[in-house]
Order: structure tokens, then C-alpha cells, then sequence
């Protein structure tokens, strides 16, 4: 799975004609490509600090850190500074004990810094927030988490850090 700012193929319309690329990206392709390796399709997807899987959305912060949400191996990954070249790996993560583990929640209990599908992402006042699909919350971090698997400040959605229930457990919400 590849993230860039801009495209990096030409589509071909049914006739062969070539199209250009989305408007508000650069023809001449990305200027940076995080996630992919051209032998990724014969080789299982591996976590690993410069692997994404599925990842669903990406952000940057105040700051200038760059996260991802690497949607299919349940975790955040950030870049402090840059990323600089194509395929570098992340500085930090959240949601799993080291950058080649994965596994809903970690393979653990529901905490204040597990994932289970992260799907969204967007920068927050001066920090962080990311929405936890199948954990059924939100995730708020005041200010950019600076420490591997740094707990969220704010859940919404959830009465404790360790729920996870659709609607709190509730048949009909109110």
C-alpha cells in the first residue's frame, strides 16, 4: 500500500489514451513513498517500522511529525521529522508492543493505547486524534504523543479505557 502527496502512476483510459492526475496533486509523481516495496504482492505483509498495511489515513501535526494510521496492522505510526526518503522507517508507534508485532488490541485487553482497525486520523488543537473503528471510539491526544505507546488523554465513545462494546454495551442507546 503506498501514501504519497501525489500520484504515482499515469491511469490509462479504455482507448490507451493517457489521463492526468488528480488536479490538486503533482504530475510528476510523489515526492515521497512510505509503505511499499515493489516485491510486497509475493511476500506476506510483515509488520516492520516501514510496512504499512491497509493504512487509511495520515496526518500532520503542529509540529510537523507525520502519523499514519496503518489500518490493517492496528497501529499509529509517526515520523518526528520528515519522512526524508522513500520507504523510511517510522521513529514511533502506538498500538503494538514493537514495530513488527500486530494483532487487534496488541493481542491483549482494550487499553488507552491499543487499536483495533484505526480508520481516521487528523491533527486535534496541538495534538492528536484517531478514530478507533472497531473499538468503537475516539481517541484524543492533547498535545503529540512523544513515547511509544503513550495512552490517549481522551476516549470518546467508551465508558472506560478498557471497553470496547458497540453503544456501551447497549441494545437501544438513548
Amino acid at each position: 500500500m503506498k501514501v504519497s502527496a501525489a500520484p504515482s502512476f499515469k491511469p490509462i483510459k479504455a482507448d490507451g489514451t493517457e489521463m492526468k492526475g488528480p488536479p490538486l496533486l503533482k504530475e510528476e509523481g510523489p515526492a515521497i513513498i512510505l509503505g511499499w516495496r515493489e516485491d510486497q504482492l509475493v511476500i506476506p505483509n510483515s509488520p516492520s517500522a516501514s510496512v504499512l498495511f491497509g493504512p487509511r489515513g495520515a496526518t500532520r501535526l503542529k509540529d510537523g511529525s507525520l502519523w499514519v494510521a496503518d489500518t490493517g496492522h492496528h497501529r499509529l505510526l509517526a515520523w518526528r521529522d520528515g519522512p526524508d526518503f522513500d520507504n523510511q522507517d517510522a521513529d514511533m508507534l502506538i498500538g503494538q508492543p514493537n514495530f513488527f508485532a500486530e494483532g487487534r488490541n496488541a493481542k491483549g485487553p482494550v487499553t488507552a493505547a491499543t487499536l483495533n482497525v484505526p480508520t481516521g486520523i487528523t491533527a486535534w488543537g496541538d495534538g492528536l486524534a484517531v478514530a478507533d473503528a472497531w473499538n468503537h471510539r475516539i481517541l484524543l491526544w492533547f498535545e503529540t504523543p512523544r513515547t511509544h505507546n503513550q495512552p490517549a488523554d481522551l476516549i470518546l465513545g467508551q465508558v472506560q479505557a478498557d471497553a470496547n462494546l458497540a453503544n456501551q454495551g447497549q441494545q437501544n442507546p438513548t
